[in-house]
């Protein structure tokens, strides 16, 4: 995967991010952004071999516990609404690629 298409996977999750109903139908319904996550996820494993047990290693260091369901139950427990959780899962995603990509520190715009 080149450098720019990692850049416009990271600026649609952040439009996602920003908008989530225009993307998934609900900006609270934290099962439709997991699918439409995991088809991003199935897409860029598939180009680039990348595992999700990394997305699960960012969720574990921003200190959401891994269930067999999920991280999403963590997050509850913690207080978070739907629509916090929904916004928490994109940040996740965004951040694991960054990393993956190696773009933390490029400018996303060019």
């Amino acid at each position: 995967m080149s450098d720019e298409q990692a850049r416009k996977i990271i600026r649609i999750l952040e439009a996602v991010k920003s908008r989530p109903e225009m993307y998934v139908g609900k900006r609270d319904d934290p099962k439709e952004i997991q699918t439409f996550l995991w088809g991003i996820h199935v897409i860029c494993r598939t180009l680039t071999g990348v595992d999700y047990d990394f997305f699960r290693e960012i969720a574990l260091k921003r200190g959401w516990k891994n269930s067999p369901v999920g991280i999403v139950p963590s997050m509850r427990e913690a207080g978070l609404s739907d629509e916090e959780i929904v916004t928490e899962l994109i940040t996740i995603d965004i951040e694991a690629y960054k990393q993956i990509f190696k773009l933390e520190s490029l400018n996303l715009n060019n």
